[in-house]
């Protein structure tokens, strides 16, 4: 009994020390200095500039000074709608402009970062609701862009879970780039068999990557097998930049892709990467049974600008006809690497008399019959049988190779006729 009372006081002691040690901290204090709350898990930010444009491409960014605690280990999201009435809360009265789509990093893994996503209008990506198929802001709509948080593994979050951010919503237009030149390719890791592809750059290609210019990009050429298991549209596949959460950009499954093994290029900014990974050597990380074939840089080439559209004419046929002196004068005092673009209707037959796919339609320069002093405007390869439209084309220069001097003509057969000739030239 002795024994047991002398062990006693020390067992109470030991017992204190586990329960103080048990007991927890004092909660952090609530955020109060905060500029918008998700609520629900949701926030809807309202702009009006730049308007959205059907085919035209938009960068949103999203950057945190500091948040609440509980948005760690989150997931970000969002897509860009309008309404006609913000207060209206009726089945379909948000309208899709473009998809669902997660930033770059997609996973808030601290207090402060810059989360950067691109959106095209007119582009579903992975998203359960239908795009609209003429994806511009209508007169009097009410854009905005909904960012949602959800779990760490993806699902929304039930009502009652708020979050509040210190920071800004900004979005932009990115400008368009019609042509884009080639800076080699990068040599790809091997560091697992079943993936080949996967694994970290070379010090060298990844200073080469850093150092490409404003609006540069990696095309990378990916397969996959696409299944409604672990591998649907929409849904990640691999990264780019570092090996952690928060690390890198995702490189997701191209939405509209069919079941079975497919192939595509993902096109991945370099901003984003940098963004993500700003130093050491950059990693492709690969899930599934995803490979990698290729990862190619390109740095931005011209980008155009509208420099008007020509009269045209309508000698038997709308767009037939020779273009006025005002408008050779504007044609001829273009800069180098200017061009034309001509919107071109028709009807592609699948008969032996065409026309067909690659057959000639039209020509623009002068009327010689054997394209001596002209250049042909085919349909486009693949082209399905029916009354179609495309738009062309034609480097100033090219033409003016084959008519040195004189007025631009359009020549035109059959049942095709040209709606529209706009001239375009590098910004400068």
């Amino acid at each position: 009994m002795k024994k047991f009372l002398s062990v006693f006081p020390v067992l109470l002691i030991l017992c204190a020390g586990m329960i103080m040690m048990s007991c927890p901290s004092d909660p952090e204090p609530e955020l109060t200095d905060f500029d918008f709350e998700l609520k629900d898990g949701k926030y809807q930010f309202r702009f009006d500039d730049p308007k959205i444009v059907h085919g035209r491409e938009y960068e949103v960014i999203l950057t945190i000074t500091n948040c609440s605690t509980n948005l760690l280990k989150s997931r970000l999201g969002g897509k860009i709608c309008y309404k006609m009435d913000m207060e209206d809360t009726s089945e379909g009265a948000e309208k899709l402009l473009s998809g669902w789509q997660n930033p770059s990093p997609n996973q808030v893994t601290k207090k402060t970062g810059t989360f950067r996503c691109t959106y095209k209008a007119g582009e579903q990506y992975s998203d359960g609701m239908t795009v609209e198929s003429d994806a511009t802001t209508p007169e009097g709509g009410k854009q905005y862009f909904l960012l949602q948080a959800q779990t760490s593994e993806w699902q929304d979050y039930k009502p009652g879970n708020n979050f509040k951010i210190k920071g800004s919503i900004a979005i932009k237009e990115l400008e368009s780039v019609s042509e884009w030149v080639s800076e080699g390719t990068v040599t790809l890791g091997n560091s697992e068999a079943s993936n080949p592809g996967k694994g970290t750059l070379s010090s060298t290609d990844s200073a080469k990557i850093r150092a490409m210019p404003e609006g540069s990009k990696i095309d990378i050429t990916i397969t996959v097998t696409v299944d409604n298991a672990n591998a649907q549209p929409g849904w990640g596949t691999g990264g780019i930049g570092g090996w952690n959460d928060g690390e890198y950009v995702q490189i997701d499954i191209k939405s509209g892709l069919s079941a079975g093994s497919q192939t595509w290029v993902a096109s991945i900014s370099i901003a984003n990467i940098i963004n993500v990974w700003p130093t050491g050597d950059i990693a492709i990380n690969l899930w599934n049974d995803a490979k990698v074939t290729k990862a190619e840089l390109f740095k931005p080439g011209i980008s155009f600008e509208s420099a008007g559209e020509v009269t045209l004419g309508n000698d038997g046929a709308a767009g037939k006809g020779t273009f006025n002196n005002t408008d050779m004068a504007t044609i001829d005092g273009l800069p180098a690497n200017s061009k034309i673009a001509l919107t071109v209707s028709t009807i592609c037959k699948d008969t032996d008399s065409g026309p067909k796919p690659g057959w000639g339609v039209a020509t623009i320069g002068g009327w010689d019959s054997n394209n001596s002093d002209n250049v042909s405007i085919a349909i486009p390869a693949n082209t399905a049988t029916g009354a179609c439209t495309f738009t062309v084309e034609i480097k100033i220069s090219d033409i003016r190779a084959k008519l040195p001097t004189g007025a631009f003509s359009i020549n035109v057969w059959g049942d095709t006729t040209v709606t529209k000739a706009e001239l375009f030239k590098p910004k400068s």
